[in-house]
C-alpha cells in the first residue's frame, strides 16, 4: 500500500489518470477505526495485485480536501479508468469491497 504523505494532489491525479484500478482512502490514524481498515486494505492489496491501493492521512495532507469531497474519515474513493465508480464513508468491510470491485466489473 502506497502512503502518500509526500506527494501532492498533483501526484495523486496522475496515479488516478495512469492507472486502470486505483483505490484511494483518507483517514486520520487517530480514528480508532482506521487500525481495522487499514488491514482490510493490505489484504485487499495482496489479493488485487492489478489495482494501485493509495492512503493519504488526512491530519499530515489537510490541503487534499481542497480537490477531494471528504467530510469525514475514513473515505474511500474506487476509480476505474479514471472514473469515479464509488465515494463511500466509513469502514467498507472486506467482502463487500470484494462484491463492489467484482460488480464493477474489476
Amino acid at each position: 500500500m502506497e502512503t502518500l504523505t509526500q506527494l501532492t494532489i498533483e501526484n495523486v491525479k496522475e496515479k488516478i489518470k495512469e492507472n486502470p484500478k486505483v483505490f484511494l482512502v483518507f483517514y486520520s490514524a487517530w480514528i480508532g477505526l482506521w487500525q481495522s481498515y487499514s488491514k482490510i486494505i493490505k489484504e485487499m492489496e495482496e489479493e488485487y495485485t492489478d489495482f494501485v491501493f493509495l492512503t493519504v492521512n488526512l491530519s499530515d495532507q489537510p490541503d487534499f480536501q481542497k480537490e477531494f469531497p471528504v467530510t469525514s474519515v475514513p473515505t474511500s474513493f474506487l476509480y476505474k479508468n479514471g472514473n469515479l465508480i464509488l465515494r463511500k464513508t466509513g469502514l467498507i468491510k472486506k467482502p463487500e469491497l470484494m462484491d463492489i470491485i467484482d460488480r464493477a466489473g474489476m
